[in-house]
């Protein structure tokens, strides 16, 4: 069985359980809260000085830290199902390789770990963006840094998946 068939089986298995949309349920909760800190959120003399600045809003978006614990704890739950559920067994009886299915694992892990992490920053910065609206500022961040804000939430989503896949399955 080749490589590429043993990725597309291992995400297929991923995505054929509910585990996802519990995943993006609290990445939507964890973007309301930041509108809502944006919107409604003051400092001790009452201004809102934490969004003054492009640096500030990108501080508030940088989503890379929530996307490596919670695209780890995908990881790691998606594992523990697997073997939790028996389907490791059908996994390794398909690819007697361990090595080769193992790494179908960490690919699997760190594509939904990757799409975790760049949903999770989209939704964080459109929530800075949205509440912005009730302030007084703008959306003073760059295409460019918010670009950047995506790709290293991505990566460290991919990279936090793989990591919590990773001690167990192996």
């Amino acid at each position: 069985m080749n490589s590429l068939r043993i990725v597309r089986a291992e995400v297929r298995k991923l995505t054929s359980t509910k585990m996802p949309l519990a995943f993006l349920i609290v990445l939507v909760v964890i973007g309301t809260a930041t509108a809502i800190a944006v919107a409604f959120g003051t400092d001790m003399d009452g201004s809102k000085t934490f969004i003054s600045t492009a640096a500030d809003q990108q501080s508030l978006m940088a989503f890379a830290g929530n996307a490596l614990v919670i695209a780890g704890l995908f990881g790691a739950i998606a594992v523990a199902r697997e073997y939790g559920h028996g389907t490791v067994v059908l996994t390794f009886l398909t690819t007697p390789r361990r090595s080769k299915a193992v790494g179908a694992q960490f690919a699997a892990a760190f594509v939904a770990g990757s799409v975790l992490g760049l949903v999770g920053a989209g939704i964080s910065a459109g929530s800075v963006a949205a509440g912005l609206t009730a302030t007084d500022f703008g959306f003073m961040v760059s295409a460019a840094d918010v670009a950047q804000v995506l790709a290293a939430s991505t990566l460290a989503g991919g990279a936090g998946a793989v990591l919590g896949a990773g001690p167990g399955s192996y």
